[in-house]
């Protein structure tokens, strides 16, 4: 059943507003709102402080890391250094007895190292003036103690220059004396 109210409006029963209660329902779910929101930013807060020292114990362990990485490569680059610097071989005092046996008209032109393992050869190629300066250049070097095996590998007179000069070839294997056998480039035969 319907009810219908024909009374005119100003016989009708005013509906009071109590803004008390209005206002009580307001700030009871505003307080509500900022307790839920204060409940969420803590936990948030807790969950970013929880991931921040995980992230910091995670970063100082990678930081050890990598200084024992660095500790080890720096002591393996060390090591490695110094005995490529032990094994290294001592030109000074073969360049020094070269110049001290090499006659003053001779010119050394070329000089090639050849090395097999411990193994090192020098091939000189240069110019004298005559055979008897490149014969005298090879008596000093096969006298010499640095030059264990001195071969001539050519020595021919070149016309291209006035007065004609004398190109010549020597081989010297196993310089620094550490013995065998020495192949490849600097152990060829005497050439015609």
């Amino acid at each position: 059943m319907l009810r219908i109210n024909l009374l005119p409006p100003s016989l009708r029963p005013k509906m009071t507003i109590n803004l008390d209660i209005i206002f009580v329902i307001f700030v009871c779910l505003a307080g509500s709102a900022i307790a839920l929101s204060f409940v969420s930013l803590q936990s948030k807060i807790k969950k970013s402080s929880s991931e921040l020292a995980r992230l910091s114990t995670e970063s100082n362990d990678q930081k050890k890391l990598i200084e024992a990485l660095r500790a080890k490569e720096n002591t393996r680059d060390m090591s490695a250094t110094q005995a490529l610097v032990a094994k290294r071989k001592k030109w000074n005092a073969f360049i020094k007895e070269l110049t001290y046996i090499m006659p003053a008209d001779v010119w050394i032109l070329k000089m090639n190292i050849n090395s097999q393992g411990e193994m090192v050869g020098v091939n000189f190629s240069g110019l004298a003036p005559s055979q008897k300066s490149v014969n005298r250049f090879l008596g000093r070097m096969e006298r010499s103690p640095s030059f264990k095996t001195v071969k001539l590998n050519s020595s021919k007179a070149n016309l291209s220059f006035t007065p004609s000069l004398y190109a010549f070839d020597f081989t010297v294997l196993d310089v620094f004396g550490t013995g065998g056998p020495m192949r490849g480039p600097a152990s060829t035969e005497k050439k015609q």
